[in-house]
């Protein structure tokens, strides 16, 4: 009778690649769970890839609980077209809080650098670039990262098996 091998459910996995846009790393940690859940986290300007992501991790695996990120760093090249400031949100953001700070009773100590944390005030413009040239870039991270989930979990399994 041929043997076969147990997979745990439990692994760890990174993966990183580099394109000519932006370095890409991708982190995948599974549990033990009956079913296929997939939760991982993308930046803003990589929310069309989410259907893409959850396909390529389904593809691999079909059971537990599966979390992870990706994150991008973009190349110098790709940074050139900065930040852009929302001046009309942060007039009424300083007034707002300028007005609850009175009536509140506090000290009206309000730095620019406070600004910098609600959301919206800044952003960091992506319009430039070529947010679909990053899929293949994506993937091949994403694959690294499955790759060493998947092995992880084989080890762990044979170590119970």
């Amino acid at each position: 009778m041929k043997s076969m091998s147990l997979m745990s459910m439990t692994g760890r996995g990174t993966g990183v690649a580099a394109g000519r846009l932006a370095r890409v790393e991708a982190e995948l940690s599974s549990v033990n769970r009956k079913q296929l859940d997939v939760n991982v986290g993308l930046p803003g300007f990589l929310a069309s890839f989410e259907s893409r992501v959850q396909a390529r991790i389904q593809a691999r695996l079909s059971r537990g609980r599966v979390t992870g990120e990706i994150r991008v760093t973009w190349a110098e090249a790709a940074r050139a077209s900065g930040a852009r400031v929302d001046l009309g949100l942060a007039r009424s953001a300083v007034s707002a809080l300028r007005a609850a700070a009175k009536k509140l009773g506090l000290p009206d100590d309000l730095k620019a650098s406070a600004l910098l944390s609600l959301p919206g005030i800044v952003a960091f413009e992506h319009g430039g670039k070529d947010i679909e040239a990053l899929g293949p870039v994506v993937d091949q991270a994403l694959d690294a990262a499955l790759s060493g989930l998947c092995a992880m979990r084989r080890k762990e399994g044979a170590a119970l098996g």
